[in-house]
């Protein structure tokens, strides 16, 4: 629900805990835990140890025809550089990587790469490589899978003069 606050004239969501309506703050992050600088306060109810959070609204969720994760490995190698205000003592250099890839088209079948070099330069190009073959697979599905938009002549007409796009 969203009340108007005559004091401030702002809009404050009303948050539902324990039966008890607190107003969150729209200013402030979210999950602060102290009281609010603008004088609102904001309850946050952390998960009791050991319980477990589901996701149960799976049928919300937004489907995508392709999904590709993927995640760089590092190792931490000691450095000595200093700035007028920083002092630098290690870098990240990648190691190996690895993309898994997903699809809601049959046909396409994913694939997981994981490759490893000791030279960081042949890490990130061939992780950029890869990354482009992907998507050239991706692509090529997609467009046997593209069909033109089945529309009459008065669809194309509200379409072409419509002022809200959706």
């Amino acid at each position: 629900a969203v009340v108007s606050t005559q004091s401030t004239g702002t809009k404050d969501l009303l948050l539902l805990h324990e039966g008890r309506c607190r107003v969150a703050c729209t200013l402030c992050p979210p999950g602060r835990l102290t009281q609010c600088p603008h004088g609102i306060n904001q309850v946050t109810k952390m998960p009791e140890p050991g319980s477990v959070i589901e996701f149960k609204a799976i049928h919300k969720q937004d489907k995508k025809l392709f999904a590709v994760y993927f995640d760089f490995e590092c190792l931490l190698v000691p450095i000595d550089k200093k700035s007028a205000q920083t002092t630098k003592y290690q870098t990240h250099v990648p190691c190996s990587f690895c993309i898994v890839t997903t699809s809601e088209f049959e046909e396409y079948k994913g694939e997981t790469i994981v490759y490893s070099n000791p030279d960081p330069d042949k890490v990130v190009s061939m992780f950029v490589q890869e990354l482009d073959k992907v998507y050239d697979r991706m692509m090529k599905t997609y467009e046997e899978h593209s069909f033109p938009i089945d529309m009459t002549e008065e669809d194309e007409k509200n379409f072409q003069s419509s002022k809200t796009c959706h």
